[in-house]
């Protein structure tokens, strides 16, 4: 597996939760970390916990935001990257930080997926504004923070 920021050996497999966290895009490890640990997206039994932090850094971040969209039990809590993200969509700045933390990479990734071209990261779609504009209407992305809580409370 590639080099990645994220911890998967955190994610354990229980009688009903898995949990994943700081994901930060890296799609296939993700789904690695998952499968190892048994999690199973078919087994009614199964519910996946998202710790946060799904996107910017890793290579792959619209395919990690549709296999999470897609899993009919789970529960999405909002990370400070999609706080940042959220921030540098409403606002349409971004910042140094926005650039060393992928925000910027990952709105170009979500731009490129939106006008339907190849997703690479050496796509150079520059024009700040048409990425802005291309993210605030992704509807990916404004389902998952939809979908998102700040917290959690089983009973």
């Amino acid at each position: 597996m590639g080099e990645m920021s994220m911890q998967v050996s955190t994610i354990k497999a229980y009688d009903e939760y898995g949990y994943d966290g700081h994901v930060h895009g890296f799609y296939d490890e993700m789904k690695y970390a998952l499968d190892q640990a048994g999690f199973d997206p078919t087994n009614e039994n199964h519910m996946l916990v998202s710790l946060g932090d799904i996107v910017d850094r890793g290579p792959k971040p619209v395919e990690t935001l549709e296999y999470l969209m897609s899993l009919p039990r789970k529960i999405l809590i909002r990370g400070n990257h999609e706080d940042l993200a959220e921030e540098m969509m409403r606002t349409g700045e971004y910042y140094g930080h926005d650039i060393s933390n992928g925000t910027w990479d990952t709105f170009r990734l979500f731009a490129a997926h939106q006008k339907g071209l190849e997703i690479s990261r050496e796509l150079a779609i520059f024009d700040w504004d048409d990425v802005v504009m291309r993210v605030r209407h992704y509807s990916l992305w404004r389902q998952y923070l939809r979908s998102t809580v700040n917290y959690y409370e089983t009973a």
